[in-house]
């Protein structure tokens, strides 16, 4: 079973995301933090993590290189719903495998989080950036 952690401070797109992305062979689990994001990860594996920049508590971006570290298997998704500047996006490219607007739609997000899972997907790629139309 793949397991899908998704981390954004807005419930609404924890719901959204969460009731979109859940299959037989997926299980999706949603925090509100980054420090809720940590233990999620420090006590279980998952395939994938979506992941806000701007959370209440701590940057989505140092969140993203501790996972790298503690759960180098876990390929990451970076969202915002702001710009990021040239150095934080270089940051994604090194340590996410995908970069997503917001706004975004839903079932576009559905379709790149299969793709991402259904192949052996390198680090960050141009291709692998979806931003919002």
């Amino acid at each position: 079973m793949q397991k899908i952690l998704i981390v954004d401070d807005e419930a609404l797109i924890l719901y959204c995301l969460s009731m979109m992305l859940e299959k037989d062979d997926r299980e999706v689990t949603t925090v509100a933090s980054g420090r809720a994001a940590l233990d999620e990860i420090k006590h279980d594996q998952y395939d994938l993590c979506l992941l806000d920049v701007h959370l209440g508590d701590m940057n989505g971006l140092e969140i993203m290189k501790i996972i790298k570290k503690v759960s180098p298997n876990t390929r990451i998704i970076i969202m915002t719903a702001s710009e990021i500047d040239h150095q934080e996006m270089q940051s994604v490219r090194e340590h996410a495998h995908g970069f997503i607007t917001k706004p975004f739609n839903l079932f576009q997000v559905n379709t790149y989080v299969d793709k991402l899972l259904s192949e052996d997907t390198p680090l960050f790629s141009d291709e692998h950036a979806m931003m919002a139309v």
